[in-house]
């Protein structure tokens, strides 16, 4: 996460994409996602919508 994310997500209550973000699990493989600030203190991930 880079600074101007914490910046977005403090500001805008959402990052832009952020590409690559590693799972807990290892097994798993990276995704790429937003960070949302719930209106609770929470975060969560926002995924983008695949078109086909």
């Amino acid at each position: 996460m880079t600074e101007k994310h914490v910046k977005d997500l403090c500001t805008k209550k959402k990052t832009s994409v952020i590409k690559g973000m590693k799972p807990k699990a290892k097994e798993k493989k990276p995704f790429d996602a937003s960070l949302v600030l719930k209106d609770d203190g929470s975060i969560g991930f926002e995924f983008a919508k695949n078109i086909c």
